[in-house]
């Protein structure tokens, strides 16, 4: 006996097959019954289909359904869709790069150090406070170098033709000379 299988989420037609006859049953081949049928499949003949058509099991019956055009790709982005990503980039980079040296917990103890520092006032400052207040400001002006180099790139991604920012790559070290 002819049997059709289906895909199991969608109902989609998907081929062809031949059943085996049930052992456990002696009788009439004709019934549906004395036959086993995997899940996923019917006895049913799916109805023919013309170009552009498939069929779909219901779970009752074979229905005829269009097949959906392809989705529409997405258009390309544009020059300038493509200029504010990579200064996206750019920034994150530029977060990547600070980060890196100066992870949040250092930072977050700089502030604090910075801040008792401020409390105790500079003219009380001893030589340990003093050196702690050279390496917070050392550190500062090199995060403050890499935000003044990520503006510049962002500037100049903005005056950048297609050719120029396809081989623009915001990772690459001579694109933040300020990092020492």
């Amino acid at each position: 006996m002819n049997i059709y299988h289906y895909a199991p989420e969608t109902g989609l037609f998907l081929e062809a097959g031949l059943a085996e006859a049930d052992p456990m049953e002696d009788g009439d081949t004709n019934n549906p019954e004395h036959w086993l049928i995997p899940a996923y499949a019917t006895h049913i003949t799916p109805p023919k289909i013309g170009d552009n058509q498939q069929a779909l099991w219901d779970g009752q019956a074979w229905k005829v359904q269009d097949i959906p055009p392809a989705p529409t790709p997405p258009p390309e982005p544009t020059l300038a869709e493509r200029k504010a990503a990579m200064a996206a980039l750019i920034k994150a980079e530029a977060g990547r790069r600070i980060l890196t040296r100066y992870p949040e917990w250092i930072q977050r103890n700089m502030t604090a150090r910075s801040m008792a520092l401020l409390d105790k006032g500079s003219k009380n400052w001893d030589a340990n406070d003093q050196q702690d207040a050279q390496t917070n400001r050392a550190a500062w002006a090199w995060i403050e170098s890499i935000r003044s180099r990520s503006d510049t790139l962002e500037t100049q991604v903005q005056a950048m033709n297609a050719e120029t920012l396809d081989t623009f790559d915001p990772g690459d070290d001579t694109h933040w000379s300020t990092q020492t």
